[in-house]
């Protein structure tokens, strides 16, 4: 559920009612009253800030300090000490840097300090922690001795995931322990599996101080595996199909982890923000008609029976995963990536004009548009390219579509596109999302509020082949019913009917890799 304008805000326990009238006397159309409820009726509300930023291993920033604001608005700082658009003060704010050089406990034990020594009231966020994905290897036994310097290479040359959360200790309190991390190995050497480039997952657990039934986020940074899905992008098979399941694998993966340390259960949401490495997949169109546009993971979100393969098998409550931001269609997404490091020529003439709602918007249908709308067409050169081995057909409209987008317009966003040996997997795609797996009691009574209006992507922010996304999300709860949490059996049992629907082949492939754990370890 998702909306873009807050409703009124009540004090805990006041609630609007329509004010009554006769037939001689009816209300005015603005009478309401205001009715007091026991507190534990009321709506909880929680104001969360989300900053995402794949910085390709950059060395343009010297440090985290430089970074622009949310939708290019000031700079990183912002993230922390604005309040947000509605006026109220944040209670979370949640920053993931994925593949960075970027010294983050610097920057944190500098807050640190100046929280320390400064005479004025402290930072409405006064708890700020990072975390290191490299730091948290090396607490592995199974990371000595040779995975441990294979591993330590591999963030030297292809950075790093680091994640920092700054929360208010009036509102929330992290649980000690309660920390999941794990590894989405590419590749090996020697037998070993070596990330390349890093790919992880890593968080750790808060609790609402003020919530009756104790609700828990679960916050992870997270740089999922692109390969396999890149691989089903160019296979014979059906790409949409191929690529859901390659990321539908990866989604348990975190799910056995988080699972097996024991933070997943009827009160607790787990959110998970970074590089989710979602594609565009497009598919032939009938003669004379354009391609047919999807996006993984909205398929995977909408597809249920593969959403109960994904936790087939798990101690866990029946759940269900959802994005926070709800998209009806692939090409409303907006664009975070494939750019070139400089800031398209657009944007940076935009950039004189900025207002206070940060950088234009460039949804992935501005690309289709004006792909279909221009006579532009691919190169003689590029489209008789010699081919080594045969390949569906589907496999070079990628290639067509961007090639048939004028120059001019591709400078003028900063696609990046090199026709020649182009692959699918490098087609303009929302790669970078925040996504969350709740049990399906607790789903059905959270909504977001968004007063930015969803995600933000900065294209005023260059240096990386991906443009930062930032988002503002009120997160709303609604009490329990008076017979609590359910027990899950009847979900469980509806489950497991959907389960059944799912092809073995399926199946399997979603759920090949339970034999090895997330930590390098073998078994569950």
């Amino acid at each position: 559920q998702a909306m873009s304008i807050a409703e009124p805000v009540l004090p805990c326990g006041a609630r609007m009612e329509e004010a009554a009238g006769t037939a001689d006397n009816p209300p005015e159309a603005t009478d309401a009253v205001v009715s007091i409820h026991p507190p534990e009726l009321c709506i909880s509300e929680y104001r969360l800030r989300f900053y995402n930023f794949n910085l390709a291993n950059s060395s343009s920033f010297g440090s985290v300090a430089e970074l622009q604001g949310p939708g290019g608005r000031g700079m990183f700082e912002a993230i922390t000490n604005e309040p947000f658009a509605d006026g109220h003060a944040v209670d979370l704010a949640f920053m993931t840097f994925v593949e960075t050089r970027l010294a983050l406990t610097d920057y944190v034990q500098a807050l640190d300090r100046q929280q320390r020594t400064r005479a004025a009231p402290k930072a409405q966020l006064d708890v700020v922690v990072s975390q290191n994905a490299m730091k948290e290897v090396s607490k592995s036994k199974n990371d000595w001795g040779f995975r441990g310097l294979m591993e330590g290479l591999a963030a030297s040359y292809n950075g790093n995931l680091k994640t920092m959360l700054a929360y208010s200790s009036r509102r929330f309190m992290e649980e000690e322990g309660a920390q999941v991390y794990g590894r989405l190995p590419e590749s090996k050497v020697a037998g070993i599996t070596v990330p390349n480039p890093k790919k992880a997952f890593t968080g750790r657990c808060v609790r609402a101080l003020e919530s009756p039934e104790g609700l828990r986020l679960c916050l992870a940074g997270a740089h999922f595996p692109v390969d396999n899905l890149a691989a089903k992008l160019e296979a014979f098979t059906d790409p949409v199909l191929g690529t859901k399941v390659a990321l539908a694998r990866t989604l348990r993966k975190v799910l056995r982890r988080a699972c097996r340390k024991g933070l997943l259960d009827e009160r607790t949401i787990l959110l998970i923000q970074g590089d989710i490495n979602s594609r565009t997949v497009l598919t032939l169109g009938g003669k004379h008609e354009p391609p047919a546009v999807a996006d993984t993971l909205l398929e995977l979100l909408g597809d249920e029976p593969l959403q109960a393969a994904i936790q087939e098998g798990l101690s866990v409550p029946p759940g269900c995963w959802r994005e926070v931001v709800h998209y009806e269609v692939a090409t409303a997404l907006p664009v975070t990536y494939k750019f070139s490091e400089e800031v398209g020529r657009d944007f940076a003439e935009a950039r004189t004009n900025i207002n206070d709602w940060g950088c234009p918007v460039f949804p992935l249908d501005d690309v289709l548009q004006a792909a279909q709308s221009s006579g532009h067409t691919a190169s003689s050169a590029a489209s008789a390219s010699p081919r080594p081995l045969p390949r569906p057909e589907h496999v070079d409209t990628y290639r067509r579509t961007l090639a048939s987008v004028p120059p001019e317009r591709l400078d003028g966003w900063g696609i990046h596109f090199k026709e020649s040996g182009f692959r699918p997997f490098r087609f303009p795609s929302c790669a970078d999302r925040v996504i969350y797996w709740a049990p399906l009691d607790l789903a059905v009574r959270t909504s977001w509020v968004f007063p930015h209006g969803g995600y933000e992507v900065n294209h005023f922010q260059g240096g990386s082949d991906h443009r930062p996304v930032s988002l503002e999300a009120i997160l709303r709860v609604e009490p329990l019913g008076q017979e609590g949490p359910k027990d899950g059996d009847e979900e469980r049992s509806s489950y497991r009917q959907v389960v059944a629907g799912v092809p073995v082949s399926v199946l399997r492939e979603v759920c090949q890799s339970d034999g090895e754990e997330s930590d390098g370890s073998i078994g569950t």
